[in-house]
């Protein structure tokens, strides 16, 4: 069976030797991420769960692949998953179970962001309570001023 355009459209060359997963992703990274004057990795790929013996097999491990984590001095600022809704209908449940346990792992929510024409709207999927999504023109901002610490 085919898979559906939907879900694997084709991919968008950056000029920068990057690929990214949408014309959105794409246009996050050249208006937010690759002038914001932090280090930054693009689809790095986090272990959740290693691979792991159940009987005499294995039971394949997990991992994350966020579209952007931001660093600065060395710890993470933003993790960054671009998507084109904040509304928690928009995205999976595979991917909110993925952005809880890295969180757990990694004391670091999990930013789903929807690129705009002027700006980005945010928010935190899997909260215990209501997170109102913010909106922001820049990455400098330390998202434990809005959820704590």
């Amino acid at each position: 069976m085919a898979k559906s355009k939907k879900y694997f459209s084709n991919k968008v060359q950056c000029s920068d030797g990057y690929k990214f997963d949408s014309n959105k992703e794409h246009g996050f990274y050249h208006d937010y991420i690759k002038h914001c004057g932090y280090k930054f990795k693009v689809h790095p790929t986090i272990n959740l769960l290693p691979k792991f013996a159940i009987g005499g097999m294995n039971m394949g491990g997990m991992s994350y692949t966020p579209d952007f984590i931001i660093y600065d001095m060395g710890k993470m600022k933003h993790v960054y998953d671009v998507k084109t809704s904040v509304s928690p209908k928009a995205t999976d449940s595979a991917a909110k179970n993925r952005f809880k346990r890295f969180a757990f792992e990694n004391n670091m929510p999990v930013e789903v962001v929807v690129p705009r024409a002027h700006d980005f709207k945010m928010t935190i999927l899997g909260l215990t309570k209501s997170f109102e999504p913010q909106i922001f023109t820049n990455v400098d901002y330390d998202i434990h001023d809005y959820i704590g610490q």
